[in-house]
């Protein structure tokens, strides 16, 4: 193919400011909020060495790349809120860099600033910005992977240095450490191979770069297979199926913040790439494999999603930056280049009508773990529901706990000493100790009330106090001094 335009000066300048421009954005809004859900697993990790997280992680269902490098940046950062999560902004900052470069390399400096301002603007990346876990990795590989796949088209049918290949498979291989569904990146490049003319030539040594990579999976193989029999198989999993169409519709809301910003998108890109149009203007080998990330794999996500479920946000992030290029080389392919700017900017503007700044988890575990703290006393018996609700408890609740053993059984341990009991269902709750403890405080989700009642029978007692911090509720069974007093 005909090698791009390589990026200049200004194009480099650009790319540091939309960067520098996401993070500075994004930086006031990090410690907003308390940790919550999944997120303080893997700062309880990140205080461990990579051996020890390596070996926690061969039994849950997340690998382990990110938390190692998260343990490595906690070292200058700490682990306050706000340097656990500013790890990811920067990862984001990364990123949008690489989306510019992407864009300005293989489709204009046009269709690369309106996709790098998508982005940015994009609700579901501030979340992820936001949130201590590996999708902000998750993405910055994924681009990383799809950066290099397509400079290895451009310069097809050369082969490549070895240095080449061996880079795009460490790639590979880092992405798929980061995330399971990083697999799903690969596949999408090797149909590329497939399936896209241009592309074909680099069929024989992609499947060398792959096996490559599932030579180095090796190691977390095995422990991949179990997991996926014992959340899938044995029906552990905790994601359901989407039932409704809002539920389908959620994620591109998501990805550009509104319904109406989501369905004009839609739009664009059915009558950019309609059957009339594309043999008039045949795609760029490019453009077709963004349509195999988006909407290729996101439907393929979809349809699995009813055998295995894995609709959601955080799973499809890989494919946004696809729908973001395309809205804009879709833009160009149907209007003047003049007109393809305003275009972008109506859809900036509905994105603005519903940008949330800060992603509100409303899983308040701070003010719960020092409400639960105001009420015990020396007799208090403590239930967190469910059980994975136990690291964001000791890390508010007691940093002495949090911080002490690499297992997370150890953990439990320390807080059943303080008569702190993790939980996953009511029946695994020691009913003896529900009925003989003058206090009960259980810490729950809203939507708790078969464990409410649980204890309602056993302690053949009325309506509980109940105190809620967002998603999260304390529910109090007897007296404390300080209910007494109150």
């Amino acid at each position: 193919m005909t090698a791009a335009p390589p990026l200049s000066r200004r194009d480099y300048a650009l790319a540091l400011l939309l960067a520098l421009g996401n993070v500075a954005l994004k930086w006031p809004f990090q410690d907003q909020y308390p940790l919550a859900i999944d997120e303080p697993i893997s700062v309880y990790l990140s205080q461990f060495e990579p051996r020890a997280i390596f070996r926690y992680l061969r039994h849950d269902t997340n690998v382990p790349l990110y938390d190692i490098l998260l343990h490595g940046w906690t070292q200058v950062s700490g682990r306050s809120v706000f340097g656990v999560r500013l790890f990811s902004l920067v990862l984001y900052g990364l990123s949008t860099g690489l989306l510019f470069g992407l864009g300005r390399r293989f489709f204009g400096r046009g269709v690369a600033l309106g996709a790098t301002l998508l982005l940015v603007a994009s609700n579901a990346h501030v979340h992820f910005a936001q949130e201590a876990r590996c999708y902000a990795l998750f993405l910055l590989l994924s681009l990383a992977a799809t950066f290099q796949f397509f400079v290895r088209i451009e310069r097809a049918p050369q082969r490549g240095t070895l240095a080449n290949w061996a880079l795009l498979a460490l790639t590979y291989l880092a992405l798929v450490y980061t995330h399971y569904f990083g697999w799903f990146v690969v596949g999408v490049h090797g149909l590329s191979t497939l399936l896209i003319r241009e592309a074909r030539p680099l069929h024989r040594r992609f499947i060398a770069v792959v096996g490559l990579t599932v030579l180095g999976f090796a190691p977390m193989a095995y422990f991949a297979l179990f997991v996926f029999y014992r959340e899938v198989v044995q029906d552990r999993w905790w994601l359901t199926a989407p039932d409704t169409w809002a539920e389908i519709w959620s994620v591109p809301q998501s990805f550009l913040n509104t319904s109406l910003t989501a369905a004009g998108a839609l739009l664009v890109l059915a009558l950019a790439y309609a059957p009339p149009r594309w043999r008039q203007h045949p795609p760029t080998a490019y453009e077709r494999v963004l349509l195999l990330f988006f909407p290729g794999a996101f439907l393929v996500m979809l349809l699995f999603s009813y055998a295995v479920p894995m609709y959601l946000d955080r799973y499809q992030l890989y494919t946004s930056p696809a729908l973001f290029l395309l809205v804009g080389t879709g833009l160009r392919r149907l209007l003047p280049e003049r007109w393809s700017f305003a275009g972008i900017a109506l859809l900036l503007g509905l994105m603005g009508t519903g940008y949330q700044p800060v992603h509100d988890r409303a899983w308040n575990m701070a003010a719960t773990a020092v409400h639960v703290r105001s009420l015990r006393q020396t007799e208090t018996v403590t239930y967190l529901f469910p059980r994975f609700n136990d690291l964001g408890f000791a890390y508010y609740f007691d940093s002495t706990t949090f911080a002490q053993g690499p297992y997370s059984e150890n953990l439990r341990e320390r807080l059943r000493a303080q008569r702190v009991y993790a939980v996953w269902t009511a029946e695994s709750a020691d009913s003896l100790r529900i009925r003989e403890a003058p206090h009960v405080l259980l810490v729950a989700d809203t939507d708790t009330s078969t464990f409410v009642a649980t204890v309602r029978r056993l302690r053949r007692a009325g309506p509980p106090r109940v105190r809620c911090f967002g998603k999260l509720c304390v529910y109090e069974f007897g007296t404390s001094p300080q209910t007494a007093r109150r």
